[in-house]
């Protein structure tokens, strides 16, 4: 629910921050107290974060600071402006300071982020993740700043799960559980395509991110009824597998290899059966 902010008599905003919070106390027991969603006098929203000692505003959309254009937007037109001069993007590059302002951007749409999930609109914090994704990948092209982009990269498993999680409860909210089930698959194995291609591939076994998305496939599942596909059943079945093999139960082992032989034959079969 939207709230409108109240202006003073004469239309001006109060110098005093708690003509806006009164009644509105921090609540260090619950962050979802913390947040609201208000109405400016001109129609645009702002997102409200209630903190200790006062509060911070961000505007809903747009860049959070300003609500106008973003460091992206502008990244993104002065790429194009060089491609249409020069023909292509050769010796296209991102200076420092504009990378300290993307870098600030990126936190700035996080924070955001963060007050949307609190929200449950899960649509703008997929937006805003994107958002830092794209941001990411022309810092990561062409910025002169490696160790900034660096920084800030190897929270992309991070991201890429909090665009998964937003985009698997919008597609809930509509009733479709198998894309659901698919936009976190395919942020697992981005997460895992991350890490292999950082040269890291011992992480994944570790990645919390993967972790927190298997949980949410499961917990999805438990509730909404949501049957597993065949694949997802197969490779359940080989993670039961190896788990038997590590504990040296060679019986249940092939007591699973077959059963898995024999899902695979009857896959084998219906699809001869379509043909």
């Amino acid at each position: 629910m939207t709230e409108k902010a109240t202006p003073r008599g004469d239309g001006s905003p109060s110098g005093d921050l708690n003509e806006i919070i009164h009644g509105w106390e921090f609540d260090p027991t619950s962050e979802t107290n913390n947040v609201r969603l208000v109405a400016a006098p001109d129609g645009s929203q702002r997102v409200q974060l209630r903190v200790r000692f006062g509060l911070l505003q961000l505007y809903a959309d747009g860049a959070p600071e300003t609500g106008g254009e973003s460091i992206l937007d502008e990244i993104n037109r002065e790429l194009a402006d060089y491609r249409a001069r020069k023909g292509s993007d050769k010796d296209f590059s991102i200076n420092t300071f504009r990378t300290a302002q993307a870098s600030q951007e990126i936190m700035d749409y996080y924070q955001r982020r963060v007050c949307f999930f609190l929200l449950a609109d899960y649509r703008r914090a997929m937006r805003d993740a994107e958002h830092n994704l794209d941001l990411l990948r022309l810092l990561k092209k062409y910025s002169v700043d490696g160790r900034t982009v660096d920084g800030h990269d190897r929270y992309r498993p991070f991201v890429l799960m909090d665009r998964a999680r937003a985009a698997a409860m919008i597609a809930m909210e509509q009733d479709d559980f198998d894309r659901a089930m698919a936009e976190i698959d395919e942020a697992v194995g981005a997460i895992e395509a991350f890490y292999r291609e950082a040269g890291h591939e011992e992480f994944i076994s570790k990645s919390n991110e993967i972790d927190v998305l298997r949980s949410l496939k499961a917990d999805l599942r438990r509730e909404y009824c949501i049957p597993m596909t065949k694949l997802e059943h197969i490779e359940s079945l080989k993670e039961e597998q190896e788990r038997a093999i590590a504990r040296e139960d060679y019986e249940k082992a092939a007591r699973i290899r077959d059963e898995i032989h024999e899902i695979e034959e009857h896959g084998r079969t219906e699809e001869r059966g379509v043909s």
